[in-house]
């Protein structure tokens, strides 16, 4: 993992996600099932589910370097997070930005990384395929 962070602005504070092997794990205990599913359409694009990803992603980093979780590791830290959310979704109706943060920030601190090279696939290309 890098020491990535993504910019995310939530109710007008400036905030980052990045995530650690700690807050994975954290966020498969809460949501129940394992890190392979968070991105599956329909768990990704869920309040429940972003509450977790923002309870435990969104950081500040400290005047020494550190970056420090913005909620704690609690019942009612979640609800925080879950109230960020629910407020900024109602200020705005704007969930498209969380959940391009969120990815960005799964794909460059997470375990998930976008493959960018452009290689084709080594063997025989189909018989009935036109190129």
């Amino acid at each position: 993992m890098s020491d990535a962070a993504i910019p995310v602005t939530i109710g007008g504070q400036a905030y980052h996600l990045r995530y650690t092997y700690p807050d994975f794990k954290r966020m498969e205990d809460s949501l129940g099932m394992g890190y392979v599913h968070f991105l599956r359409d329909e768990i990704f694009r869920s309040l429940t589910a972003q509450e977790v990803y923002l309870w435990r992603g969104l950081k500040k980093e400290t005047a020494d370097g550190r970056w420090i979780h913005v909620h704690p590791d609690t019942p009612e830290g979640r609800q925080q997070a879950g109230e960020l959310l629910w407020d900024h979704l109602r200020e705005t109706g704007d969930m498209r930005t969380i959940l391009s943060a969120v990815f960005d920030a799964f794909t460059q601190t997470g375990p998930w990384k976008i493959a960018t090279d452009d290689k084709k696939p080594e063997g025989k290309a189909p018989k009935n395929l036109q190129t």
